[in-house]
């Protein structure tokens, strides 16, 4: 392992596995740090007496980061300071990138600076891309945690509360935000031009005030993926780092409802019986990981209707057994009225009338009032 930083005499270092420190999302600890890779993955903490933060990190990579669609991609991460976004002059949509980063090479991102040390200060750093962006064939691409470091002061527990609704989404390019910052236009297929933090099951969680899991990966289908590789959504979602096949999550979190979008990318093969038997399967086996504790929402929709009569099924069926369940209607949403489309997928415009539409729906399935007070 190589080290790109050193740090100077009066910094104060954060070690990766700090008390202080909250994970949201999916993670395990290799060798003393945590290791991740999911959408909207956050490491939360509070400084005090700090003008200053930075984060020290490492990508695994299997290839050379190229900019091509078959070789790792590097990672983006937005950090909000007291629920304010961080501006970048090199990103207009998040505050740091991994582009550069070497093969498991420990380097040094700025989170923050110029914070007023007399304040203590509510610090979020989300990722906002997918464990690895659109690949065919799923490839060791994990982020390791390796400290945080300040220029003074001391790291505490975040002032905000630890939110008590959980839900966890599944899905494809739909949930992952795919493209959606291209304001209707064709401005390149890259990671770039998405954001997982502007996507709806992320507006979804701001608004029902939700901690939340997420597994989208653009491509990826139920029994079939839409551009090759035969690694499908079902043998994805046990795993704890999904770029990781032998990572096994051991569903301590247990999430108040479970939200599916899947058969888009499957398409004519939606139409076949291992469709909705796969389909049914993956509902079984999250029902009982989970205790029969989560109501399932299973959305169809909107870049494609033709799955809708199989979710129907599975949703009778599941009802049938004893789980819960409802639809999640995201049909009509890229009809023109809510927003454009960006490269045929939702843009950002039209991911916050589907986050509304959902977290009406989840409130009501749940009971729950959709803001916390």
């Amino acid at each position: 392992m190589r080290v790109a930083f050193a740090l100077a005499a009066a910094e104060v270092a954060v070690p990766p596995t700090d008390p202080a420190l909250r994970f949201v999302g999916r993670y395990d600890i290799v060798d003393g740090h945590p290791r991740f890779d999911r959408n909207g993955f956050e490491v939360q903490f509070s400084v005090q007496a700090a003008t200053s933060a930075t984060v020290q990190l490492a990508q695994r990579l299997t290839f050379a980061i190229n900019g091509t669609r078959t070789q790792s991609q590097p990672d983006e991460f937005l950090v909000l300071v007291d629920g304010n976004p961080m501006p970048s002059p090199q990103c207009a949509h998040c505050t740091f990138s991994t582009a550069g980063c070497g093969n498991n090479t420990v380097a040094n991102y700025t989170l923050v600076a110029g914070l007023d040390p007399s304040q203590s200060h509510d610090i979020r750093v989300i990722k906002i891309t997918e464990p690895e962006w659109n690949d065919e064939n799923p490839t060791p691409n994990w982020i390791t945690l390796h400290g945080l470091t300040l220029d003074a002061g001391s790291v505490q527990q975040p002032q905000a509360k630890a939110r008590t609704r959980r839900v966890e989404f599944i899905g494809d390019s739909i949930t992952a935000g795919y493209c959606n910052l291209c304001e209707g236009g064709q401005l390149g297929d890259s990671p770039a031009q998405q954001s997982f933090f502007k996507s709806w099951p992320s507006l979804i969680c701001e608004e029902l005030q939700a901690e939340c899991s997420t597994i989208a990966w653009s491509g990826m289908g139920l029994i079939h993926n839409c551009c090759g590789g035969f690694v499908n959504m079902p043998a994805v979602w046990p795993r704890t780092v999904a770029t990781d096949e032998a990572s096994q999550w051991d569903f301590s979190w247990v999430p108040d409802a479970v939200v599916i979008n899947l058969g888009t990318n499957d398409g004519a093969y939606a139409q076949h019986p291992d469709y909705t038997a796969a389909y049914l399967s993956l509902v079984r086996d999250i029902n009982k990981a989970y205790g029969g504790q989560a109501t399932f929402f299973l959305a169809c929709g909107p870049m494609s209707e033709a799955y809708c009569p199989q979710v129907d099924t599975v949703l009778s069926t599941i009802q049938s057994e004893g789980i819960r369940g409802e639809f999640l209607d995201q049909r009509g949403f890229l009809n023109g009225t809510f927003g454009p489309a960006c490269c045929g997928h939702p843009s950002a415009q039209v991911d916050v009338a589907i986050a509304a539409s959902g977290a009406a729906a989840l409130a009501r399935g749940l009971g729950w009032d959709s803001v916390l007070v």
